[in-house]
């Protein structure tokens, strides 16, 4: 019986062992998602920028060939 408590006992901190490395590997890669998320989220919220800072001028040359030509 004692030996068997003892086998159980070092089976479980075994578990115990993995189950802690697979959260640090699991805290690990979700940080790196993280970091990759915030990455393309600033690159896509500078192409963002650039489509309206675009669009903005677009309008605003129609708007003058408008004004230019209704006068």
């Amino acid at each position: 019986m004692e030996g068997i408590l003892e086998q159980m006992d070092k089976r479980l901190n075994h578990l115990e062992g993995e189950l802690s490395d697979l959260r640090k590997e699991m805290r690990e890669e979700m940080s790196g998602l993280r970091d990759e998320m915030r990455e393309e989220m600033s690159g896509l919220r500078g192409e963002m920028r650039e489509e309206i800072s675009a669009l903005r001028g677009e309008m605003r040359e129609f708007r003058r060939a408008l004004e230019t030509n209704f006068r």
